[in-house]
């Protein structure tokens, strides 16, 4: 399990979805399960910086990973029904299950609750830092569905080539 939502685009930087892909790129049927560490449980009082502050106050011993073990296990059943290659993305607040609002349909979000940003270049070196987007969650994505108390769970198709674009001639020379 995923310790941080994968709720963005930039899944496509996840280990934990890249290895869902992995699974899904061999014939088989997948899913990445990941603890949203600045959900609901934690985050609801805080804003912006502070979000962030307050989950790195919490030891991963206290948080709720069986809530996301307990949605993952109830996602089973759907995993299997759908087609081989299959990857679902699971992203589960850090609530007690007993609090935990339900299961709900989310859509990946432009940018997940952090972006990573170069704070410092030089010759030789790249200095980055994490910081918050500073924009609401988009409503229907799953970064809203956390915050409000849900799990969100997006079914996800790893990169694949496309043949409607018109790549014709490449070695064609212009004399």
């Amino acid at each position: 399990m995923n310790r941080g939502a994968n709720a963005g685009r930039a899944v496509l930087h996840s280990g934990t979805v890249g290895a869902a892909f992995t699974a899904a790129a061999n014939g088989c049927r997948a899913m990445a399960v990941s603890l949203d560490v600045l959900s609901a449980g934690e985050a609801t009082a805080a804003s912006g910086g502070a979000a962030v502050a307050a989950a790195v106050r919490v030891r991963d011993a206290e948080r709720h990973w069986s809530t996301a073990a307990r949605v993952a296990l109830d996602l089973l059943p759907r995993l299997l029904a759908g087609p081989v290659e299959s990857v679902l993305n699971v992203n589960a607040p850090d609530l007690p299950h007993g609090r935990l609002r339900g299961v709900r349909q989310g859509s990946l979000a432009t940018f997940g609750q952090v972006q990573m940003t170069v704070a410092e270049s030089g010759h030789g070196f790249v200095r980055t830092s994490l910081q918050e987007p500073g924009q609401a969650a988009q409503p229907g994505t799953g970064l809203a569905l956390l915050a409000d108390g849900y799990a969100s769970v997006t079914a996800v198709r790893a990169v694949t080539e496309v043949s409607d674009v018109d790549l014709a001639n490449l070695g064609a020379t212009d004399d």
